[in-house]
């Protein structure tokens, strides 16, 4: 049963990617290089473009290598009015492997950051 106008909001699919969050946690802060971004419940989003009356922002992934397609559409008067358009998509692609390399597994050496740190037992190893 529906007892109010969100519930019958939510009942309806808004379609491709929406915002479905309750109360939003938005942010907004200024990056090393001085540009803007939005941080929405957590995520961070760098601003992409600027029109007359909305603002534009992408996912951080985005401009990795995983090109989530993620976009905020904000109003510039008002920054609770927005939409999000797309769904994330932090996997990264699988490399290809080069021909020759084996692809197997790799044996892992363990790294010792000082000799002097190893047991006794070990010492011999490395004349000590």
């Amino acid at each position: 049963m529906i007892s109010s106008v969100s519930d019958l909001f939510s009942e309806f699919d808004y379609g491709h990617g929406q915002y479905r969050g309750h109360n939003p946690q938005i942010q907004f802060s200024v990056s090393k290089r001085g540009g803007q971004l939005l941080w929405l419940d957590g995520v961070k989003f760098f601003r992409n473009n600027v029109n007359r009356t909305n603002q534009y922002w992408r996912c951080q992934w985005y401009y990795r290598h995983t090109k989530c397609p993620v976009l905020i559409c904000m109003s510039r008067t008002n920054s609770n009015d927005f939409r999000q358009i797309h769904n994330h998509c932090h996997v990264r692609p699988k490399r290809k492997e080069k021909a020759g390399t084996g692809g197997g597994a790799r044996i892992r050496t363990p790294v010792v950051s000082n000799v002097r740190s190893l047991p006794q037992s070990m010492a011999h190893l490395f004349d000590m």
